[in-house]
């Protein structure tokens, strides 16, 4: 794993330690921080935020956004034009469609699968192994604020 210090950084090595980005590779941002895992690979336009984790394996489509202090575990899958909101936590060999949006705080569990076009709201938590369908929507319930 690698960390980027600075965006100048990652502009001289389009593979660096066994991790790829794409072959338009000056258009990915990514930041201070962040950590690359061997073998990712991260799509065109994509963009990585500060303090971000990205493990072993893990594909990342392009136009994708992964938010700051977001953490996403080994071998998993995020779709192109995802939306991953800050300190998300994506498990190992999950899968995140194109046009998902994960909610800030979100937690996603191991090898589950959010459809595309699904939406994951604030600091909701995804058990392991579940099955979010296309276009689905997922959020706690309000709280009544007479309580």
């Amino acid at each position: 794993m690698i960390t980027v210090n600075s965006a100048d950084e990652i502009r001289a090595w389009p593979v660096v330690a066994g991790w790829h980005v794409a072959p338009n590779w000056t258009h990915v941002k990514i930041g201070d921080g962040a950590k690359i895992g061997e073998w990712a690979w991260i799509g065109d336009w994509a963009w990585i935020g500060n303090g971000a984790e990205i493990g072993n394996g893990v594909w990342i489509g392009g136009w994708a956004r992964v938010g700051e202090g977001a953490k996403i575990g080994d071998g998993s899958w995020i779709g192109d034009w995802a939306f991953i909101e800050d300190e998300v936590v994506i498990a190992a060999g999950a899968v995140i469609g194109d046009w998902a949006r994960v909610g800030e705080g979100a937690e996603i569990g191991e090898g589950a699968w959010v459809g595309d076009g699904a939406f994951i709201g604030v600091e909701v938590v995804i058990a392991a192994g579940s099955v979010v369908e296309a276009r689905a929507r997922v959020a706690k319930k309000k709280e009544d604020e007479d309580e």
